[in-house]
This record gives C-alpha cells, structure tokens and sequence, in this order.
C-alpha cells in the first residue's frame, strides 16, 4: 500500500505491522479570553514535518453560540501563521467553546491544535447619572451599580470636592461637602472589572453643590404697599401707597401717591413678567367705592382715581367702573398686547371669576356659584387659575381652566376652617414638575385661631390634590403675604423650586411694626427653613411683596476711578498754575502735570474740565480777568471769553463738552451769567442767561448732566449766600442757549451760608457746602433734592470747601464718589444714593474716605473731576427719553465730541435698535440740522435688528468735527423696554477703535400724556397724568416763547399757531389751563389721536378722563 497517506497521525496499517506517520504541529495560544459583546484574536504557526512541502491551507472547527469565528492565513508563501478572529455580541452566553485549529500542508500530514474560547459577561453601563444637588456640611450617600459585569469591581471618582469619596470596593459615594467647597462640579465615576480581560467604563456627572446657607440674593426688584393696617383676623382694612424697589441698588420710587385720608386699600400688587408694570387693584374707600383694576409703568407716579386703569385701544375702560373687582392677577404671558388679566366681581349672593383678553378687548365669565366667595386669584401657568374660595364658611384652594374647564378643589379642610391670607404661585418658572403656591394660611387649635403661618404647596392640577409644607414654623409670630423670589434664572444659587429657594414675607420680627423681610425656605429638611432673614423694607408696615427680575434696559455705562483724572490749580514761583493729576495705580499723582505756561505771568484760578475728559476752562487772572481754555494735554490755549472793562470769572464745561457757562461782573455789586459754545473763543458773542444779579459774589455755575438747568450762588449784599438755579433750554443745531425762567432761589435762608453747589451724576440731587451748624466760614457738606428739599448732611466737622460728583459711580451698591477739600488737600469718599438703615435723620454719611496728599492754594480750592480721556479719541452721547410714545415718531440726539487735540481722517457712527413688526420704522437723520447721509443694514448684526451707519470724512455729513445727530424714527404701537446700542469706530495710531455711544441705551414705551406734563408731585422729571402748577407754568412760558416741546419724544406743537388752542381749549375739547383750574379735575386723561377728535386739527390728542 506504498503511497497511501493517513493524514493528522493516524496508523498505517502495512502487512499487519502498525506504524506512527508524523504531522505538522500548530502552535499558539490555547485559551482566548473575551467580553460578550467584544472581539479578540489570536495568531498561530504551523511547522511541517522534514519532507513536507508546499503552502499551508488552514481551517477552523467548532462554534461560539451568538458569535462568529474565522481564521485567515497571513502572506509570504507558505502561509505559515494565520490569525483566528472571534467575535461576540450581547446575546453570546457566557461560557466556554472548543475550538480546533487546523493546518495543511501541500505535502504532508497536517497538524491541529485545541483552543478554549471563554466569553466574559460584558461590563454595562453605570448608574445612577445624575445627582441631586448637594450642600456644605450635609451628608451625600449615592450607590452607583453597574448593570452587567462579573461583580470583581474596583470602583473610583474624580473632581468631587474635599469631603466625598466612593468606596472602591461597593460603589457607595459618601461623605459631607466640607465648608468653603461650594460650588459648580463634573464627576468622574470610573468602574474597572478586574475580571480578565479587565474591561472599564466611566460617566460625568454635573453636580452643585450650595453653600451651607444660601446668601439671600439681592437680584431683582420687589414691588409692596406701606401702612397696611389689618383688623384682628388679618383682613387688610386700610393701606399706604405702592413702592418699587431695585433690591441690589438699594433705590425706590413711589408709584402711587393717593390722598384718601386713610381710608383707602391697595391689593394685590404683581409685577408683570418682564418688570416694566404693576398690576394692583385699588378703592379710596371700600365702603363707599368700588375697587378698580391699575396697570402702571414702574416709572409713572400716579395720584388720579383714572389714572391707570386699563383701557381698550379705543381709550373706553376695559373694565367697567361698575364692577367691584377687589382682587386682579395678570398672566404669565403678558407683553403688553397679548395676556390676559384675571379678576373678581362682587355680586350679591356671589363672586365671580373673570378674563379681560388684552388681544381680543373682551371680557368672559369663567366662574360664576352661587355663594361661592372668590379671593385671591393668581395664574398657575398661562392656561390654569388658581383661587380661595369660601362657601358655606369652609375656605379651600381651588383650580380651573381659564376656559372654565377643569374646575377643582385641590384642598379637603374640615370645620373649624382654615383661614387663607393672599396667595402667590410660581410662574415664572414653568420648568417645575408641578405648579407652586406660597401663603400665609392659620389653623384652628383648639379654642381659637393660632397665629399665620408661611406654606408652600405643590399642586397636581391633574389629579386635583396639594402637597404642602410649613416653612415658617413660629407659633409667636404672624407672617403675611409671602410671594416667591426668583424664576429659573439661576441667581446667585437660587431658582424657584420646590426644594430650596428665598421669600419674602410681612412680620413683626421686631416689636410694634410689621416689616417686609427675605428669608430662605428648604422643604426637604423643614429646620433649615426660615434660618437666614433679612429685613428689606423698614417703612411702618409694610407688605404685600411681589419680586421680579429688573426690566431690561441697555447696559449701564461702568466709569472706574482709574479711568479719571482731577484738574486743580497749584502754586509755582510767583504764580497759579492750572495742573492735572491721573491715577497712577495706587493714587493720584501728587505732582500732577502742568498744563498753563508759567510765561503767561497771570495767576489762574476756578478750572473745570467737562466729564467727558475732552475741554478744560479757567479763569486767566489778568485785568480785567478773563475765560480761557484748552485741550485736556493743555494744547491750543485760547482766550474764551474777554470783555475789555469787565471781569469774567467761574466758568464750569457742560458735561458733553459743547458748552461753558461763566459769571461776569458787570458793574460793582452787580453780576450776569452768560454762556457760549465751547468751540468759539473770545471774537464770538455769548448768551446772556441771567443780569442784574445783586451781589456781593458770586460762586461758579454748573450745568446739571441733561444740560437743562444752571445752578450757582450769590452773596445777597449785606448778607448771606443762597443756591440759586436757572431753567435753560439748548439748540446745538443752532449754536443757542436761553433761559426759560429766571433764577430760582432754593435755600432762601436768611441767616446761613449754602455755596459752592455741583449737580449728581443723577441730576437729581445738589450737593453743597453749609455752615448752619458751624461758625461763618465753618463749612460741612450737604445735599439737597433738586427741589430744596430732602437736605442731608453728608461729609461733618469744619474746613470743607468745593464739594463735587465725580463721574464713578457703582449701580450694584448705589452709591457715587463725590471729592471735595478738607484743609486744603482734595479728599474722595463713598456716598451712598439712599441713605442705610438706621442712619440718624438728616444724615447721609460718606463712606471710606481717602486724602489724595494733593494740596491747593487757600482760597482757590476750586477743582474739577473727569475722565481721563486719550488722545485723539472720540466720545458719543446718547440722549434719550426714558419713556416714549407707543406708535408715534421719537426724536433723540445723540451728540459726537471729537477730541481737538488729535482729530482722525474719519469716523463711522453706528446705530443699532429693534427692526421687524415689532420695531422701528420711517428713520430720518440730520446731522448739525441738514439731512444726513445714511446706511440701513436690515437683519443686522441680527435678526430682528436693524443697524444705521453714518459715515464722517471730508465732503461727507459735515466732516470729522464735533457733532450733533438727530434720529427720528417711529415706535412700535407694543409697550414695553426698547433698547439702543451704538458705537463710534475709528482709527487711533494705527490701531482700529469702536468706542460704544454712552447715555442713555433704552426707553419705556407707554401710552403717552400731554407733552406740558414734564414732572411728578415729587418735581421728577416724568409724567403723571396731572396737569398741576409746574406743568401750567412750564406750558405758559413755552407758549410765551413760542417754543416746541419735547415730550415722550414728541415735537410738539408741530405748529406753533396751535399754542393758543392748546392753553385755551378748541374743538370741545378742555385745553391746559381749564384742565388746571377746573376743581372737578383732580387729574387724568387719555391719549386720543385719530379723526373722530375734533381737537385733533389742533394737536390736542387728548380727551379729559374720569374725573372723581
């Protein structure tokens, strides 16, 4: 049988006699270990048999159960090694397969080799991925598992902070945040299955972790009501007025100022969602008038019954003045021309439950049951009400749909009743898993009501049930009317949730008065609630809080102390010279840079550089004394202003750098004011603001920063100094400036000295030197409301002179540095806009003060505050209303000041607000009053923008000068914030500028008043409805100028021959001065322009209002 073959080592059988044949051998790996899921590999060699020859060819036997196994030979001829591929899927059971590896040679006997497959389990994924938030000093225990694996785990963590660690045997994350440890964190948790083959995977995990006790958040505005006064069950019998207050500036204004003579009572103040309005009800005596429902801007003080109301597009009442509606709410989807307004109406055997539709001006019934009293509504979301309601003396919370629908009492109280005060609920985060409530709410015990307590409810409208938590807690002490703070903003560690978050409440923490105080709340640990307070408002009796984020407006411009310089006058040699000092780092420089030439040979004195940094004026001592000024590097020294026989002296800059208001002594004893554009020098006449001013002397006049009116102080003769001011009125296109009165006396103190008097950054205060409390020439430093009123000692003890604002101020603490001489060295300190609690009345004391070691001359004390302007540059300032038609054309200026000491080839001004539907529409622009050339770039920087170019070069828009621009454009008919935003930009040394305009960037568009209604009672430059004797006069000397006015961004009259109509009356409709006289007009009236008013013809859109 020669030549037979018996392949892989069988017996040759020959004549009986057994023989062994040799085979190839393979070799490799035996065991293959592999994750289900997974796949691996293994390389095998095959060594023929001497003799044997040829290729190998190579195969596989065997299976692994969900899986697939292959070999493949690897190249040079004779294919000696090959690799075996198994791969796995999730559904390969975990176990072990045979498997035979098998090779052939050409020639030869082939040769095999077993191999084991061990399928691993897999390892699967970790859980849990998310964590609740944690916090400092409390315990956090987390199991995290893994879903699939051989359980021979190590587990680890990283980026948690000091105090947690995950044991690495049993994946438990434990351990307590420690404190200081507060803050934002991304966990990595990390398994490894040692099991071979190892195999691991990990997950992050966003984690916060909140301080131990949240800081009360001071973001946002709180609306409240003052003097309430509650009867023995809680029930609010009579009120105050309504405050506003931004919680972070620490600043409030007064939005109603009723005279009721203490009978009145205002209810259920809201804020709308973004801020600009509040929505209360009111009556000036609920026993004799109805309540009626009030939408007012933030910014309005209103005083007249029809002030307010809400009105349809035909000025017709949206709700009728019949309805008793006590209790309002206003609908988280509000914005001015949309939303609803929930409100009650008081029948005889009932209350009812109605909708006013802003869109639709129509008004539904949505509940209407017989001897069901309704209290307390408020909007759990757009679509669901939420209300107490009383009915056969039992008190409940209910719901329902704003259709009526889904109509549910969501509590199940048993007699004795439970009592409710207002509620409030959490809107303005929709985000929760279920709406909230907050109230105050007491239970019967026993023999009598205990005292009111703060709950927060979780409502499932769905299911009709409540879940609610005592958050207060205090048996001895009654909190009333909480309201939320917050929304799904995250401020400051604080969102509205159910968990954790701020209130604020009404309570008699401190004995004898119910004030209004923000504490926390913490639902999952009720001993934590209620721990940290705060007292907000210390009026007598305050409560009713409402909060919300502050309305947007235009980012405030932010002015730091190194970014100023001071210009003073300083002795060297025989004479005063005019020097500047910029901040160095640490300080001013007490050197200082001298700006006049010591070859003049005149002393100089009173320097004032304007804020903007760009011109500085002073008085050049020669005979007769004169004006002079120059560039802020000294440069191109001019004479300003020079009469030949008269001393001119006291010159200020206007804060835009256009103008300089000076004194002249006219004849002995006998003064004028006079002022000119700061752009001219002494060949060009100036304008006579005020003459004949009897005086001994006279101090320095200064623009306040709208440049609408003129304060200084003279020496009546044989007498003391008064404060005196001058209305002014500006045309820059037309190079004017008059006086629209003449001055003013503010102090008229007979016996007291009140000089050298500056305006605020504000212009809402004056502030000045006095020695009522000291000797003659002792002076302290004050301030004053523009008014006279509301006097405040601000720097005590003697030796103070030239008190001035400087331009830093810091909005987030409300408060101004203000600079002034002590002792003949220039001091700053820290003034706070509103005085703090507990301040002694009459004072307003200065914070951190610091002598800069810059001495000036006695008796030349004067010195000036600006900003430290680089050369070349070139500032632009917006001026523009805070409030303004809805649907009408606004006129703003915004005034361009190019630095004289280094003027550009050109510039580019660049304008961008509100496009669309929604926006601005029919854009004209002058430029020094000629139509100017523009670009409109639509959809720009964004959608829903639209940006205006102005390009200044030669031979276009006038060139590269100072500036003024008029932008008139149309509003938008929607009321609420729009904002402006622009910049200037410009080459500088090679280096590309875009320096953004300053000023004012938004205004409050509301239905508009009468353009003669300039001021509020409290002589606030803003509309309040009421013709009183201010606006009357104001109107009057308009009229007697034949002057326009500029009200709401109006130009008014358009024709000047209408003046007379307008004072009088024409077409039916009452003008001005009936308005003012007639004693059944105690204020109130509504904007009418269209065809069906007669007075139209004569610009008179107005009809009188109701009238009480």
């Amino acid at each position: 049988m020669k030549g037979i073959r018996v392949l892989l080592g069988c017996v040759l059988f020959i004549a009986g006699i057994c023989f062994t044949v040799d085979a190839a051998t393979v070799s490799g790996p035996s065991t293959l270990r592999v994750r289900a899921g997974s796949s691996i590999s293994g390389t095998y060699t095959a060594t023929p048999v001497s003799g044997d020859s040829g290729d190998f060819t190579w195969t596989e036997t065997g299976t692994v159960t969900g899986g697939v196994v292959s070999i493949s030979r690897n190249a040079p001829s004779p294919y000696s090694t090959a690799d075996l591929y198994v791969f796995t899927s999730g559904s390969t059971s975990p176990s072990s397969y045979p498997i035979s590896v098998n090779a052939y040679p050409e020639t030869g006997v082939g040769g095999t080799h077993s191999v084991t497959i061990t399928v691993v389990e897999a390892l699967g994924s970790i859980s849990p991925t998310t964590m609740a938030d944690g916090k400092e000093n409390m315990p956090v225990s987390v199991q995290f598992t893994v879903s699939s694996g051989t359980g021979n785990y190590t587990w680890s963590v990283s980026g948690a902070p000091n105090g947690v660690t995950i044991n690495s045997s049993t994946g438990l994350l434990s351990g307590t945040p420690q404190p200081g440890t507060a803050g934002n964190y991304t966990l990595t948790v990390s398994v490894v299955d040692n099991t071979p083959p190892v195999a691991s995977t990990q997950v992050s995990i966003p984690w916060q972790v909140f301080p131990a006790y949240v800081p009360l958040s001071d973001e946002g505005q709180i609306c409240y009501v003052e003097k309430i006064t509650r009867n023995a069950d809680g029930d609010i019998t009579s009120t105050g007025n309504l405050f506003v207050k931004e919680i972070e500036a620490n600043t409030e204004r007064k939005v109603t100022n009723y005279s009721n003579g203490g009978k009145g009572v205002i209810l259920n103040p809201m804020f709308t969602p973004d801020g600009s309005k509040v929505l209360y009800t009111y009556s000036p005596d609920p026993a004799t008038a109805n309540f009626r429902v009030y939408l007012v801007s933030t910014q309005a003080t209103v005083s007249g019954l029809s002030q307010g109301l809400i009105l349809k597009k035909n000025n017709q009442d949206a709700i009728p003045s019949t309805i008793n509606s006590k209790y309002a709410a206003i609908s988280p989807n509000y914005n001015g021309t949309q939303g609803l307004v929930v409100f009650t109406w008081e029948r005889t055997d009932r209350t009812e439950l109605w909708t006013y539709n802003f869109s639709t001006e129509t008004l539904t019934q949505i509940k209407s049951e017989k001897y069901l009293e309704i209290k307390h509504p408020v909007f759990l979301n757009s679509s669901v009400i939420a209300f107490v309601g009383v009915k056969n003396g039992m008190q409940d919370i209910y719901v329902i749909g704003i259709d009526g629908a889904n109509y549910k009492k969501v509590t199940i109280n048993v007699p004795i009743t439970p009592e409710y005060d207002r509620i409030q609920s959490s809107w303005r985060n929709a985000t929760t898993a279920n709406p909230l409530l907050i109230y105050s709410k007491r239970n019967y015990e026993g023999f009598a009501y205990g005292n009111w307590e703060v709950y927060i409810a979780e409502v499932d409208i769905a299911n009709g049930t409540i879940t609610e938590y005592n958050v207060t807690d205090t048996r001895d002490i009654d909190e009333f009317s909480p309201t939320f703070f917050g929304d799904d903003v995250d401020r400051g560690w604080v969102t509205l949730i159910l968990d954790n978050g701020q209130m604020f409440y009404e309570a008699e923490l401190i004995p004898g008065n119910r004030d209004l105080w923000q504490a926390n709340y913490d639902t999952t640990t009720l001993s934590n609630s209620n721990v940290s307070k705060e007292q907000r408002v210390t009026y007598i009796n305050t409560g009713l809080a409402n909060w919300s984020p502050l309305p947007p407006t235009a980012a405030a411009e932010i002015i730091t102390i190194d970014a100023t310089r001071l210009v003073y006058v300083k002795q060297v040699g025989s004479y005063r010279e005019v020097f500047r000092s910029d901040w160095t780092g640490t300080g001013f420089d007490t050197n200082g840079v001298q700006l006049t030439p010591s070859s003049l040979n005149a002393n100089k004195s009173n320097p004032s550089i304007s804020k903007n940094g760009g011109t500085i004026s002073f008085t050049m001592e020669s005979v007769p004394t004169g004006i002079s000024k120059m560039n802020h590097d000294g440069s191109n020294l001019t004479s300003f202003a020079l009469n030949p026989s008269q001393n001119s002296d006291c010159s200020s800059v206007s804060p835009d750098g256009r103008w300089i208001v000076f004194a002249r002594r006219t004849s002995p004893g006998i003064y004028g004011i006079y002022a000119k554009r700061a752009t001219k020098d002494s060949t060009y006449s100036e304008s006579t603001l005020a003459t004949n001013i009897q005086a001994t002397a006279i101090d320095a006049p200064s623009f306040n920063p709208d440049m609408t009116r003129i304060v200084y102080a003279k020496q009546d003769p044989g007498g003391k100094f008064d404060i005196y001011y001058i209305p002014v009125k500006i045309d820059n296109t037309n190079d004017s400036i008059i006086a629209t009165k003449t001055p003013q006396n503010l102090t008229n103190t007979v016996a007291v000295h009140e000089r050298m008097p500056s305006f605020s950054n504000t212009g809402a205060k004056i502030i000045y030197c006095s020695n009522k409390e000291l000797g003659i020439e002792d002076y302290e430093i004050y301030t004053m409301d523009v008014n006279g009123t509301g006097i405040e000692k601000v720097v005590s003890g003697p030796g103070h002179r030239w008190p001035v604002y400087s331009p830093i101020f810091d909005i987030s603490t409300g408060t101004d540095t203000i600079g002034y001489v002590e002792n003949n060295e220039i001091m700053y300190a820290t003034l706070p806009r509103v005085a703090p609690a507990g301040s002694p009345s009459g004072q307003n004391l200065v914070t951190g003060v610091v002598d800069t070691q810059i001495a000036v001359p006695e008796g030349y004390e004067r010195f000036s505050w600006g900003l430290n302007r680089a050369k070349g540059t070139i500032v632009a300032t917006r001026t523009l209303g805070i409030a303004s038609a809805t649907g009408l054309p606004i006129t703003y200026q915004i005034t361009i000041d190019v630095d004289e000491a280094s003027i550009p080839t050109a510039f580019t001004l660049n304008e961008t607000f509100a496009s669309g539907a929604d926006g601005f529409k029919d854009i004209q622009v002058y430029v020094d009053g000629i139509k100017a050339e523009t670009t409109l770039y639509d959809d720009s920087p964004s959608a829903g923008l639209q940006t205006l170019k102005l390009l200044f070069m030669a031979g276009k828009n006038g060139g590269v000068k100072d500036h003024i621009v008029r932008i008139t454009l149309t509003a938008p008919s929607q009321t609420g914030t729009q904002s402006f935003i622009g910049n200037v930009s410009y080459s500088l040394n090679g280096t590309q500028r875009a320096d953004a305009v300053a000023g004012n960037g938004s205004t409050m568009l509301q239905n508009p008043y009468m353009p003669v209604d300039t001021r509020n009672v409290f002589d606030l430059v803003i509309s309040d409805g009421i013709i009183q004797d201010f606006d009357l006069l104001y109107a009057i000397d308009a009229w007697a100028m034949d002057a326009q006015l500029t009200g709401y961004g109006i130009v008014w009259p358009q024709d000047i021959s209408n003046w007379d109509s307008i004072l009088i009356g024409a077409g039916g409709n009452s003008g001005i001065i009936p308005i003012w006289a007639n004693s059944e007009y105690k204020g109130g009236y509504k904007y009418v322009n269209d065809s069906s008013n007669p007075a139209r013809l004569y610009e008179m859109y107005w009809v009188p209002g109701v009238f009480e």
